[in-house]
């Protein structure tokens, strides 16, 4: 008789690696003060909806201060374009808080681009441990079969919506790192390709 156990082994292995790749990742947040939206946290499906709903209440929003390490593109690619559509400015401050891969998204939608305390900042392909500033890299997925997670389609999206927001030269950075890493610029450099409007606050 055959033995079912490492047939019950592989069956738990699997379990568990299906487990990994479905857990979901916390949503961003969202937290209104005033007149400004501050966004943190991992981008999800969903949270377009959730940053629609705030757009609707109360006074208008002028600014959405920015604090992701990015996500799903769609949702992300979605926010920019109701940020477009509202008249809004986006805000990363380059000391303290990152926005980067599908958050790049998200601050091109911005009709004004604030990307401050950033002169300072070394730019180049470096580790997400500890990143500030603006970071691009290569579209990734949890389903691609490389192994770093490149992902074309991923790469192609993020492309997609940086010609629809007007700022096309942001394709030449995703290029620079891959998925495991950031590729950052300082505020100099956002300025200069027009990724940015300005370097100081508001």
């Amino acid at each position: 008789m055959t033995s079912s156990k490492p047939f019950a082994l592989a069956g738990g292995v699997a379990g568990l690696c299906l487990l990994l790749l479905c857990l979901p990742a916390r949503p961003s947040e969202f937290v209104r003060s005033g007149t400004t939206i501050t966004m943190s946290g991992t981008i999800v499906d969903g949270d377009d909806l959730k940053f629609k709903a705030l757009l609707q209440e109360g006074t208008r929003i002028e600014v959405v201060n920015l604090d992701s390490g990015g996500g799903k593109i769609e949702p992300a690619g979605q926010i920019s374009r109701m940020i477009r559509a509202g008249g809004v400015a986006t805000l990363v401050d380059g000391g303290r808080a990152k926005c980067a891969s599908a958050c790049t998204v998200i601050f091109g939608g911005g009709v004004r681009r604030y990307y401050v305390n950033a002169d300072a900042l070394s730019e180049g392909p470096m580790s997400k441990s500890n990143f500030t500033g603006l970071g691009f890299h290569e579209g990734n997925s949890p389903l691609a079969l490389s192994k770093n997670r490149y992902s074309g389609q991923a790469t192609a999206s993020m492309i997609k919506f940086y010609y629809e927001m007007g700022i096309s030269s942001a394709k030449d950075l995703v290029v620079k790192a891959p998925p495991e890493q950031y590729y950052r610029i300082s505020g100099r450099t956002a300025l200069s390709l027009g990724i940015a409007t300005s370097i100081s606050r508001p």
